[in-house]
């Protein structure tokens, strides 16, 4: 019994390690390539984010200006005018959608 192992790997092929990367292909810029489709994707989809933020934004502003004196005249003396007042703003620039959820639910009390 005779057992015949041929292993052909081209990583320690002499042949090949003496072949240019430029004629074999050349890493670097198969990873150039890859970051910047990767970064071209990253770019589209902040720019999508970025608009919706802006559509959620100008939404709670809306619901905001409307809702914002019910809101105080209904959960102010629990939490205090002013702290709820400050709240709301915030939520209004930095969790609009957050904002928005809340005022929906009050609308349903």
């Amino acid at each position: 019994m005779s057992i015949h192992i041929h292993i052909h790997d081209t990583a320690y092929d002499p042949a090949v390690v003496n072949v240019p990367l430029s004629k074999r292909g050349n890493i670097n810029n198969e990873l150039d390539k890859y970051k910047r489709e990767q970064a071209e994707k990253k770019a589209v989809e902040a720019k999508t984010q970025a608009v919706k933020t802006k559509e959620l934004k100008a939404q709670a502003k809306q619901l905001l200006a409307e809702y914002e004196a019910k809101i105080i005249e209904r959960h102010g003396p629990k939490f205090g005018a002013a702290k709820l007042k400050a709240m709301l703003t915030d939520w209004s620039k930095w969790e609009p959608a957050k904002l928005i959820s809340f005022i929906e639910k009050f609308k349903r009390e």
